[in-house]
């Protein structure tokens, strides 16, 4: 069975808190998949139900 990083799960987490913007209400059932030395990050993003589609994909592009 593999082991969680916790060193890389505990980067990305405050990475995540750095970089919050105000419109996100909540971010869950983060997954971190490494390949090698890519990562592949895998969450649930909630942002306002006033959001149109359009606004709630630049919300994650950004």
């Amino acid at each position: 069975m593999d082991e969680s990083d916790e060193k890389l799960i505990n980067s990305i987490v405050n990475y995540l808190e750095f970089h919050r913007k105000p419109n996100w209400i909540d971010l869950h059932n983060l997954r971190i998949i490494k390949y090698g030395s890519a990562l592949h990050i895998d969450a649930h993003l909630m942002v306002p139900c006033f959001f149109n589609v359009r606004e709630a994909h630049d919300e994650i592009d950004d």
